[in-house]
């Protein structure tokens, strides 16, 4: 299939990775070009490989926020998706801050995540549903 998404995966848990991988390439428009486990891969992968979409996990060795700001700045057609289970408001927004233009958490589903990976390469932008309303409620000083 030709305009294939390109999806690079940056997770310092093998299995993980794996996983994410194997759910993804079972979907014809999607292309896995490359993966890593620490945040000098991340940057690595996104300026070699120029991937559509870089799902980055939020703890991962090398500092996770400094590349998402990286790569924002050095690779602007990479779009940053983080996919973690750190559900803290302050890193969403650091997160966002510096460029992601995703933020899910581990545990969703495989049609969430290639859904959020087809939004955000055609320019949107996502955060899971209840980040977004703690996120929400944190800005208008009710939390």
């Amino acid at each position: 299939m030709e305009n294939r998404i390109r999806v690079g995966i940056v997770d310092d848990h093998a299995s993980y990775r794996e996983g994410v991988a194997f759910a993804l390439e079972s979907e014809p428009d999607l292309l896995i070009v490359g993966e890593g486990e620490t945040a000098h891969d991340a940057f690595r992968l996104a300026r070699d490989h120029a991937p559509d979409v870089l799902l980055l996990d939020v703890n991962m060795p090398g500092g996770e926020i400094n590349a998402v700001a990286s790569i924002a700045s050095h690779c602007p057609s990479t779009k940053t998706v983080m996919l973690t289970v750190v559900d803290d408001k302050d890193e969403v927004r650091s997160a966002i801050g510096k460029g992601a233009r995703g933020y899910l958490l581990k545990g969703i589903s495989s049609s969430e995540l290639v859904s959020t990976i087809r939004l955000v390469n055609d320019g949107g932008s996502y955060v899971s549903p209840d980040l977004a309303v703690r996120l929400f409620m944190g800005v208008h000083g009710r939390e």
